[in-house]
């Protein structure tokens, strides 16, 4: 009878201590359900939101970058304009085209070419397309204008620029009808100057935005800031169309982290 009770004394303090046991495995899971599951939930949501807060704010930052990249070039165009237009608007200048004073232009205009900084090349030429006198020998602007499109338009806009694709590569262009300085005359031909954009240049930019800056050309012409960055341009990437919006995405290059717009 003793031993029986002993038994039954040791039966019972093991239940004791597999219902303690199952107690604190009890309320384990009752605190990672009340506490510890609460509390991931709240830091998963503020990472989740902090994280996007930081790809909007570099979304913002990348898009804004590109805008001033854009702006640039922009103004890069606008001050060789204002060159073009400076010699185009100039009475002796005209009279010269009109009597196709070839001597004059090439003393009183093409010297630009070693005057003005970063400029590439000057063709001076008659309204019918016919180039009378350039500096720089780009195929495009000697003999015959290779896109007479420049003349159709120039008959709506009497000054305009923009890039342009040449044999030499990408270029900034400008051109304005010749006339006199209050533009009374009948224009007598057409002012253009142009700009090769480079690697150089690209770097310019890119350094001014510190970001890295490239362009691929309908032809498949790449330049760019920095050799990475020109990288990205790869040979099967199309062209987006010219109306659509810039894009932005995230993506890794030498196992960093970058943002980029296309």
């Amino acid at each position: 009878m003793y031993i029986y009770r002993i038994r039954e004394a040791v039966a019972w303090m093991m239940n004791r201590r597999r219902w303690w046991g199952y107690l604190r495995v009890q309320v384990l899971l009752l605190m990672i359900v009340v506490l510890f599951l609460p509390l991931a939930l709240v830091g998963w949501f503020y990472y989740s939101t902090m994280n996007s807060d930081l790809n909007n704010i570099e979304r913002s930052h990348a898009m804004e970058v590109n805008a001033s990249a854009h702006r640039l070039v922009e103004q890069l165009g606008e001050q060789l304009s204002s060159s073009t237009i400076t010699n185009a608007k100039w009475k002796d200048n005209w009279q010269a085209v009109k009597d196709k004073d070839v001597s004059w232009i090439e003393e009183n205009v093409n010297v630009s070419l070693d005057i003005i900084p970063n400029l590439s090349f000057v063709a001076t030429v008659d309204n019918d397309g016919k180039v009378l006198t350039q500096a720089g020998d780009i195929a495009e602007f000697t003999g015959e204008l290779a896109d007479k499109s420049i003349l159709t338009k120039l008959q709506t806009t009497p000054d305009l620029f923009g890039m342009t694709q040449t044999s030499e590569g990408l270029a900034v262009l400008a051109a304005s009808l010749i006339t006199d300085e209050q533009e009374t005359e009948v224009p007598s031909g057409v002012l253009i100057f142009g700009s090769l954009i480079d690697d150089e240049a690209m770097a310019d930019i890119g350094t001014l935005l510190n970001a890295g800056i490239a362009i691929k050309s309908a032809t498949g012409q790449r330049i760019g800031s920095d050799p990475g960055t020109i990288g990205l341009l790869s040979e099967g990437n199309a062209l987006p169309p010219v109306a659509q919006a810039p894009t932005f995405a995230m993506a890794d290059r030498d196992g960093k982290s970058f943002s980029q717009v296309s």
